[in-house]
């Protein structure tokens, strides 16, 4: 049976926006203080709460052993080492893995709120494609992608032999239908800004779907990670036991509202986790006190919160760097001080070669460039920015009678400590500067008023191993619909772009040209090697008005009960706790 699904523009929900969007993005949601929406490329963190409102965070009076603690770097470094006799999973059963998720969850896969939502669901669904760690591709449910870089019309060949866990396989209709229902539902699935540009679908057969496209899409592979799910099952009812492909399977819902998860295909070892309850709470300060009192056995921290309870020795966690990246902004817009190309280049040159000399940095991961350096893109090349800076000769700074303006988010306590780490810098220079934090709206347009001279701003980085989002204009932003300034990105002018970045120095329009070559290749693996891609990276980013400082680490939180690590990562925060052994809490 052809199942056929055509959406006109009149009747397309969503669509992508262009041009100045991204750098709207960072103008206006990036310099927000407490952002509630951020993700792996689209999707909302939890409700962060400042940090003298935030619960004490123990790890409770536990009858079982505590022999798991850790010293205090070994805590910073991601957990136990697994070489520990200790460490290594006993051979009898486990207990049940308790987790968590927002009272309020609509509890529908496709319209997930929240990364540990989304993560609980990660366990049960699977998507078409995964995203993994170093932004490589592993195909799941399916089997091959046509080219989308040359084309408007794509082909999905799904794996044969998948089925879900009531029994039924997984079909090319079930995929439509929820492409479809993503795309009738795009203020509430934040999978819909990705799959924007899908124009009709059809289900030549169980196996086949041709999606056909507004314009080709390089990167489209990236964003049918959405969770696949019977589409009998789309409209649900409360509390339904959806069946997903993922390990484990939904089994029951208590009368607390709790959800139990099971094994969904068992061994024959008997130590496995089996068993996992994921438990409601109003939010992540009420989930916070409940893995104090013992009730819960692991939370996922974003950003923010693992700043706030890193110092804290007793916890243990298993860090990572997450999606959210600082980077420092340059005001070299005409008629600014920093116009001149000598000044532009003396004070960059400066800032690169004092921050950058290591590469872990206290909250996360130093990086010059938008991308981290685990990515496959790179073959393990670094680029170094610096060295092409110091080919360019940049004078001493010599400018003493002018005072600098940084500008950033007040109460924003990561950009305060990068400020501070800056502003050290600039005086062992002998540079002049004064720090003005500012509130949410002030900043956003002190930035597009060009009111200052550095400012400290945050993106998302898309999951996308795509170099060029911080670089090119034209790029479509995959974070629009997170754009919650007061005021709204769509009343501003056009040319925000041309605003924020400003005049272009030392031949930076060539190296963006050969960087959008690169971004319309399906793979920029089609057109250089690692070593290439790094060089091209290390020019375009010298040239820049921007410089990336740190990838902010993320971390799982685990309670004394819990032997063993997993391996969390940006898009899938409980990746691996099939791994862990948990004590009876009987």
């Amino acid at each position: 049976m052809i199942v056929s699904y055509k959406f006109s523009q009149k009747d397309r929900l969503f669509q992508p926006r262009r041009s100045a969007n991204l750098f709207r993005f960072a103008a206006f949601c990036l310099c927000a203080i407490a952002l509630a929406f951020f993700a792996a490329g689209c999707l909302a963190g939890e409700p962060t709460t400042p940090e003298e409102e935030m619960p004490p965070v123990t790890t409770g009076n536990q009858t079982q052993p505590t022999d798991t603690d850790i010293p205090d770097d070994e805590a910073r470094n991601g957990g136990p080492d697994l070489t520990d006799p200790f460490q290594r999973r006993p051979s009898q059963p486990g207990g049940t893995l308790r987790l968590w998720w927002p009272l309020d969850s609509q509890n529908h896969p496709l319209l997930v709120e929240s990364r540990s939502e989304k993560a609980v669901f990660d366990l049960v669904f699977e998507g078409l494609f995964a995203v993994m760690d170093d932004q490589s591709l592993q195909p799941r449910l399916a089997d091959s992608l046509s080219d989308p870089a040359d084309s408007t019309q794509v082909t999905v060949r799904l794996a044969r032999g998948e089925v879900f866990h009531h029994g039924e396989p997984v079909t090319a209709p079930d995929v439509a239908a929820c492409i479809a229902y993503i795309l009738d539902h795009p203020e509430q699935s934040p999978y819909a800004a990705g799959l924007g540009s899908i124009t009709g679908m059809t289900a030549e057969d169980d196996y086949t779907l041709i999606l056909e496209l507004s314009e080709p899409q390089p990167w489209l592979a990236y964003q049918l990670t959405f969770p696949v799910l019977p589409a009998a099952y789309l409209d649900q009812r409360a509390n339904d036991l959806i069946p997903g492909t993922g390990l484990f399977a939904m089994r029951e819902w208590t009368d607390e509202q709790v959800l139990l998860l099971s094994k969904a295909q068992p061994s024959d070892d008997h130590s496995e986790l089996r068993q996992i309850s994921v438990r409601p709470y109003p939010d992540i300060r009420a989930a916070l006190r409940g893995f104090s009192s013992d009730e819960i056995d692991l939370v996922f921290l974003d950003a923010d919160l693992y700043q706030q309870y890193q110092p804290r020795s007793s916890l243990r966690f298993r860090s990572f760097s997450g999606s959210r990246q600082v980077f420092l902004s340059y005001n070299t817009a005409s008629g600014s001080f920093l116009a001149s190309e000598s000044r532009f280049l003396s004070l960059k040159h400066l800032v690169s070669r004092q921050f950058y000399q290591n590469l872990q940095h206290p909250l996360g991961e130093t990086a010059q460039i938008p991308l981290t350096i685990r990515t496959g893109l790179l073959e393990g090349q670094i680029p170094d920015p610096l060295t092409v800076l110091e080919s360019f000769s940049p004078p001493e700074w010599e400018d003493t009678a002018y005072t600098l303006t940084m500008i950033w988010p007040e109460g924003d306590a990561a950009r305060h400590l990068l400020a501070a780490e800056i502003g050290q810098i600039l005086e062992q220079a002998g540079v002049s500067w004064q720090q003005q934090p500012l509130a949410a709206t002030d900043f956003a347009q002190a930035v597009l008023s060009g009111d200052y001279d550095l400012a400290l701003l945050e993106a998302v980085i898309p999951a996308a191993p795509d170099p060029g989002w911080l670089y090119l204009s034209e790029i479509d932003s995959r974070l629009d619909r997170h754009d919650i300034i007061p005021g709204g990105p769509d009343e501003q002018e056009e040319d925000t772009a041309s605003q924020i970045t400003g005049m272009e120095f030392a031949d930076y329009g060539y190296w963006q040209d050969n960087l959008r070559q690169m971004w319309r290749a399906r793979s920029p693996r089609q057109l250089m090697s690692g070593e290439d891609l790094a060089l091209l990276l290390s020019h375009t980013a010298a040239r820049a008005p921007w410089d990336g400082l740190v990838i902010r680490h993320e971390a799982i939180l685990y309670s004394e009960r819990i032997i063993g690590v997993s391996r969390p990562d940006r898009f899938r925060p409980y990746e691996g706790i099939e791994d862990l052994w948990v004590w009876s809490t009987q």
